[in-house]
């Protein structure tokens, strides 16, 4: 009777052992999976350094300042109008404002008048009102700072002959006065020369001292 029970429970543990390997073996068995094989390509390592030059979506403010009237009185137009530093203008009056110049052009024809102005925060679209105030010299000013383009400099990183593409290693832009992530809308390589490496000190960075041309 030992004997026979002995072996029912050993031929019981058998039983469970091959269930648990099953489970085990279906859990950590090797998955199918698709594999697409690449063409053979050949690139060519540059590390050419090269200037890039990136235009901002709309202009961005990087700053305010008081106006001093043809009165000699101190203005602030874009007072409780709600734009930031950081904050980019890219209409008013519903006219596109791709860069500075178009901002200046827009400003001095209002004559005075007010202007509607819809810019981003945020990711957000936000609109306010502000009046120019007439500069000594005959202008229109508004008393923002802004600013629609950066540069710097980077590592070209390889050219593939065939195609014509090539490759640099890439990172978010920010802007040196505003410490924002700038939104591109378009860029261009130039051509660069490094004139002279100055080494930094921990604590103190150097500012880039060469030109880009």
């Amino acid at each position: 009777m030992k004997k026979i029970t002995k072996i029912f429970i050993i031929a019981f543990l058998l039983c469970i052992f091959i269930c648990a390997s099953k489970i085990l073996f279906n859990k950590f068995s090797a998955k199918e999976v698709a594999a697409n094989i690449v063409e053979e390509t050949t690139v060519i390592p540059v590390g050419q350094v090269s200037g890039l030059k990136l235009y901002t979506n709309g202009v961005l403010v990087v700053g305010m300042s008081e106006i001093r009237g043809e009165d000699n009185k101190k203005y602030k137009p874009y007072q409780d109008s709600g734009i930031e530093e950081g904050d980019r203008i890219v209409k008013i009056n519903n006219i596109e404002v791709p860069d500075t110049n178009t901002l200046t052009k827009v400003v001095n024809q209002s004559e005075g008048q007010s202007l509607e102005i819809q810019y981003i925060k945020n990711n957000e679209q936000c609109n306010c009102s502000i009046t120019p105030i007439k500069f000594s010299d005959g202008t229109y000013k508004i008393g923002l700072w802004v600013r629609d383009s950066a540069a710097g400099i980077g590592t070209l990183t390889f050219y593939e002959p065939a195609t014509g593409n090539f490759a640099a290693l890439g990172h978010g832009i920010t802007d040196s006065d505003t410490g924002e992530l700038v939104e591109i809308s378009n860029g261009e390589f130039l051509t660069t020369r490094i004139i002279s490496i100055i080494k930094g000190i921990k604590g103190a960075p150097r500012k880039n001292s060469g030109n880009t041309r």
